[in-house]
């Protein structure tokens, strides 16, 4: 079924109070529309760098990871755009929320309604086809005055510009019915939080730090107060440049904060193997060094050499690694058929000993569906003669708006040598969202240990984002 009613010309209607029946834009009219298709003649004032409209537009497709546009039109916020260049840009921004099922934040809603209400009109004469719209609308929030008020008191001092923080805290319950081998308790607790401080030091200079307050403030390895902590430039067209403490590229899920994950706990092969630590319940994916990365339709790649001391660490034994992960997406094309992704990892270190990991993940979403999965391997787990491997499948299925399906299957060997020591995880899930920064996750997870006692435990994870 066609994508409806995407809100421009009810924009019109609001802004001239017409009644119910008002002309509406559907969302394929104008989602592929190629910019080169403007008229010159057409295109009205420009929005300059400098334009709240241009900074919005902006800000919200880097934040998200959102290309705009096909080959050669990306908006790379450097030019000059039409009011209808941004109504173009801005639909495709949109299209590409609603189908990768992008989760924004209230702030950015409320950007984002700033900028419909600011060019419905260009969108509604751009666009060919309108149909009848019988729902009511809700009320815009906000206004183009309030946006520019609130761009003026952006802080330019010595933290630079656009200096934001934000953050999340996780507070859970884990019920044992059956306890076994795999080291979980019955507690209370609160796993994770997240503080990132982040902002602009020059035109295309950015910085980012982010601490986990959860954390012991003076272990220097694994649990360390500060994740992530780098300086960041884009002024290579389409790449980014990254130097400090950085989340390695490895693992696909590994490069996901713990407030975005889909289930409460990482799957085993990656909160163990990229730790290198069978004990760990979060991947600790972060070292010192320089990574570049780079993405264009269909491909995305990064690349990076590290220390290889991980967390918090100093490179005392002078022994680097280089990780690297490349993405493709096949059906960049034909959006209609989904959005598939196909991609590798590896990770080459000197510690004490070599290790090396090779990872394979794939991931498929069309409508409301996702099944994704991956697979690493890694030589030198524990000790230098030992081989492990483990992988996942899991899909999710967005039943509504706030609900959420999920179900994983989970497999981990840490010695393949070796005769039945691994364990198998069978995850059932729902997850609720109250607010779009408020959740509540349910996790049942049944644990087939082959080395010892098996197990069953529940899991209630609460999540507040700002």
């Amino acid at each position: 079924m066609r994508k409806s009613i995407l809100f421009t010309a009810l924009l019109v209607g609001l802004s001239c109070n017409l009644p119910v029946e008002a002309k509406s834009v559907a969302l394929n009219d104008l989602k592929d529309f190629s910019i080169d298709n403007v008229k010159q003649a057409d295109k009205g004032k420009a929005f300059d760098s400098n334009h709240w409209a241009y900074r919005t537009l902006k800000n919200v497709t880097d934040k998200y990871g959102v290309l705009i546009g096909k080959p050669g039109e990306n908006f790379d916020g450097t030019k000059a755009i039409s009011r209808n260049e941004a109504a173009i840009i801005l639909v495709n921004l949109m299209g590409k929320v609603e189908d990768q099922n992008l989760k924004l934040s209230e702030g950015d809603k409320a950007k984002i309604e700033i900028l419909q209400q600011e060019l419905g009109g260009e969108i509604a004469k751009l666009s060919g086809r309108v149909a009848a719209v019988e729902t009511s609308v809700t009320e815009l929030k906000g206004s183009v005055s309030n946006l520019e008020d609130a761009s003026k008191k952006t802080w330019k001092s010595a933290f630079g510009e656009d200096f934001k923080i934000t953050g999340g805290l996780q507070a859970g319950y884990t019920a044992m019915p059956v306890k076994g081998a795999d080291g979980y308790s019955p507690n209370f607790g609160l796993p994770y939080s997240e503080l990132a401080i982040s902002g602009k030091l020059h035109n295309h200079l950015n910085y980012v730090a982010q601490l986990v307050p959860t954390r012991n403030f003076s272990d220097t390895t694994f649990n360390g107060l500060l994740r992530e902590a780098y300086v960041s430039t884009d002024i290579i067209p389409k790449h980014k440049a990254y130097v400090g403490q950085i989340t390695r590229p490895v693992g696909r899920e590994a490069l996901l904060s713990c407030l975005n994950i889909d289930f409460i706990d990482y799957s085993q092969a990656s909160r163990k193997l990229i730790s290198n630590n069978t004990a760990n319940y979060d991947p600790h994916n972060q070292d010192a060094g320089l990574m570049v990365s780079g993405d264009w339709d269909p491909v995305g790649y990064s690349v990076g050499t590290f220390n290889g001391s991980g967390n918090n660490s100093f490179d005392t034994n002078r022994r680097t690694s280089i990780a690297g992960q490349v993405t493709v997406k096949p059906l960049y094309k034909n959006p209609k058929l989904g959005t598939l992704e196909l991609g590798s990892s590896l990770l080459a270190q000197n510690t004490t000993y070599r290790e090396n990991l090779v990872g394979y993940h794939t991931s498929y979403t069309y409508k409301k569906f996702n099944v994704k999965g991956e697979y690493l391997d890694k030589t030198g787990f524990v000790n230098s003669g030992q081989k492990a491997r483990g992988y996942f499948i899991d899909t999710k299925y967005n039943l509504t708006n706030k609900i959420t399906l999920l179900a994983r299957y989970d497999n981990f060997d840490p010695d393949i040598k070796a005769l039945e020591d691994g364990s198998v995880e069978y995850v059932a899930g729902i997850n609720y969202l109250f607010k779009d920064n408020l959740g509540l996750l349910v996790n049942f997870v049944n644990v087939d240990n082959q080395s010892g006692r098996d197990s069953h435990r529940i899991g209630f994870l609460t999540q507040v984002l700002f």
